[in-house]
C-alpha cells in the first residue's frame, strides 16, 4: 500500500487483508496525506536534484522516510493495541510495493518501526522535535555545501583501523564533520566588511547505523556517565580514562551498557548509537594530557 498526495492505492493481497487490518492500513495512508507527506518528498527530490554532489542526501531521505513513518505509525496505532499493529507491519514487510515519490506502509526499516512504536509515550518536546525535523534537514542540506567550504569535503568511510586500538563503532559508519581547533574563516554579507571568526571541532562526528553497537578503543576505566534530555529525547554520554594521559568521551547514545565505575577491556560494548531519525549522529572526542586531539591520529 502507498499513498501519493490524497490518492491511496492498495494492492491485490490486501483483499485477504481482516477489514481491522484494511482499516489501519488506510488510516495509516491517511495521515501520510493530510500532513502533505508528499509534498516533503518531492520537495527533497528537487533539492537532490540541486545539490547532488552532497553525500549527505541519501541518509537525509532515509531520515525524512522514517520519520514520516514514525508520524503515521504514532497516531494510527492509538486506533489498535501495539502488539496487532506491529505484527500488522511485519506482515506487510515482504509485500511492499515500491515507487520512489510515495507514501509506503511498510517500505523499510521495520525493525526500527516496531522499536519505536514501543518506546514510551513522546513527550510534548519530542513531538515539537519531529514537527521541526523535516525543514531542518532541509536546511542542514543547504549548510553543508556552505560549511565544506570551511572545512573541506570530508566524509570518510570507516577509517578506525589499527593494531593498537580498537574501531568505536560497529558496522559501516561515515565521519561527518571533522576534528579541527581555531581554525579561521572568513564571511561576507553582501554590502557589508568581511568578518572573521574562529571556530573549534574538537570531535569527530560520526553517521553510524541505526542500533550501532559502540565500543571502547582501549581498556579502562568508566569514570563518567551523563544522561541529556535533547529536546525530549534521552541521550547518553560517556567518558572512559584510559591512563593517566588517555581519555576518550562518546555522546549523543540511545542506551548504554556499562555503568560509572565499570571496568572495560578493549573493544569492550559501551552501548548502542539510536536510530538516525532521532540520534542521527555519535560525537568522539580523545583527550591526551586532558587536551582534544584528533582521534584519527591515533589509527595512523
Amino acid at each position: 500500500a502507498f499513498s501519493f498526495f490524497n490518492h491511496i492505492y492498495l494492492g491485490k493481497h490486501y483483499t485477504s487483508l481482516s477489514e481491522a487490518d484494511k482499516t489501519l492500513v488506510i488510516e495509516h495512508e491517511k495521515i501520510h496525506a493530510n500532513q502533505s507527506h508528499s509534498s516533503d518528498i518531492l520537495t527533497y527530490e528537487l533539492l537532490h536534484a540541486l545539490f547532488w554532489f552532497n553525500p549527505l542526501m541519501p541518509l537525509i531521505k532515509n531520515a525524512l522516510r522514517e520519520i514520516h513513518e514514525y508520524i503515521a505509525d504514532t497516531i494510527a496505532v492509538k486506533h489498535t493495541h501495539t502488539a496487532d499493529y506491529s505484527r500488522l507491519i511485519l506482515s506487510l514487510s515482504s509485500k511492499n510495493a515500491v515507487l520512489g515519490l510515495a507514501n509506503n506502509f511498510s517500505k523499510n526499516h521495520v525493525k526500527n518501526r516496531i522499536l519505536m512504536l514501543h518506546m514510551p509515550e513522546p513527550t510534548t518536546l519530542r513531538k515539537f522535535r519531529f514537527i521541526i525535523a523535516l525543514p531542518l534537514l532541509f536546511v542542514l542540506t543547504g549548510m553543508f555545501s556552505l560549511a565544506s567550504g570551511v572545512v573541506g569535503s570530508h566524509v570518510n568511510k570507516n577509517t578506525f583501523s589499527s593494531s593498537v586500538y580498537s574501531s568505536p563503532v560497529g558496522g559501516e559508519y561515515y565521519i561527518i564533520s571533522p576534528f579541527f581547533l581555531k581554525q579561521t574563516i572568513t564571511r561576507q554579507k553582501e554590502g557589508q566588511p568581511k568578518r572573521q571568526f574562529v571556530i573549534s571541532h574538537p570531535e569527530l562526528t560520526i553517521q553510524a547505523g541505526n542500533f550501532a553497537e559502540i565500543f571502547a578503543i582501549s581498556q579502562g576505566l568508566v569514570t563518567m556517565v551523563e544522561r541529556v534530555d535533547n529536546w525530549g529525547v534521552m541521550e547518553y554520554g560517556i567518558e572512559i580514562t584510559h591512563n593517566d594521559s588517555l581519555k576518550t568521551r562518546m555522546t549523543g547514545l540511545y542506551r548504554l551498557s556499562v555503568a560509572e565505575g565499570d571496568a572495560i577491556n578493549k573493544g569492550g560494548k559501551i552501548g548502542y548509537s539510536g536510530d538516525v531519525s532521532l540520534y542521527p549522529t555519535i560525537g568522539f572526542q580523545v583527550l591526551l594530557k586532558n587536551k582534544p586531539t584528533n582521534p584519527e591520529k591515533l589509527y595512523e
